[in-house]
């Protein structure tokens, strides 16, 4: 199956959590049709932070290992929330003792050497995280298309990038709606399809959302 997207991990470099890394590498690679980095997995002439960023950048999705709580791991997270990356987090640690500041967040936990909760668990999350943001992804873009025809509107079409970019913001402060709810996915997520979206454009889109998909 050829690789379609890319994973990166954010964990301590210990020699006990590498082979977790090799492990979960090998896993997502197979099953998630992911290519599956760590900081580590190549040669940069460039800096340490400029290389990360770029790992970070390029990914569709992000897990990060907070076991130990570890600070670069911390660092390399709040990079990642700031490009509002899709964030999927594991730990070793009983959850509880997770820093404050993301302890609200969901947890997957893991022991080594027990895996097969682990896996179903991170199946689950890949699969909703990757299934969710493709499919709205979608939607919108199909309803975008509409609203430009409908209008005779002349509104560049945004790439799927900077779309998951602006859902998984959205997501931070509120739920993303479901695919079938189409007034909703025009309401909250048309905006993300369109490189501009001024407040003209706005209220056009109110006016149009009101007539196809009355509440």
């Amino acid at each position: 199956m050829p690789i379609s997207g890319s994973c990166f991990v954010i964990m301590p470099f210990e020699p006990e959590l590498h082979y977790m890394y090799l492990y979960m590498r090998d896993h997502i690679e197979k099953h998630h049709n992911l290519k599956c980095e760590r900081g580590d997995s190549s040669y940069h002439t460039d800096g340490i932070l400029d290389k990360i960023h770029k790992y970070i950048s390029d990914a569709d999705v992000v897990i990060g290992d907070c076991t130990r709580r570890n600070p670069n791991v911390m660092y390399e997270l709040g990079m990642a929330y700031e490009m509002s990356k899709p964030v999927i987090l594991i730990t070793s640690d009983e959850v509880e003792h997770a820093p404050t500041d993301i302890k609200s967040r969901e947890f997957i936990r893991y022991e080594l050497g027990d895996d097969s909760d682990f896996l179903k668990r991170l199946d689950d999350a890949l699969h909703k995280t990757m299934g969710t943001y493709d499919d709205l992804f979608e939607a919108a873009k199909e309803l975008f298309k509409q609203f430009r025809a409908d209008n005779d509107l002349h509104i560049e079409e945004a790439d799927k990038d900077d779309f998951v970019r602006a859902a998984a913001t959205r997501a931070r402060t509120s739920e993303l709606p479901s695919v079938d709810d189409h007034r909703a996915v025009a309401k909250k997520l048309m905006p993300a399809m369109a490189t501009v979206w001024d407040i003209d454009t706005s209220v056009v889109a109110k006016d149009w959302i009101d007539e196809h998909f009355p509440e």
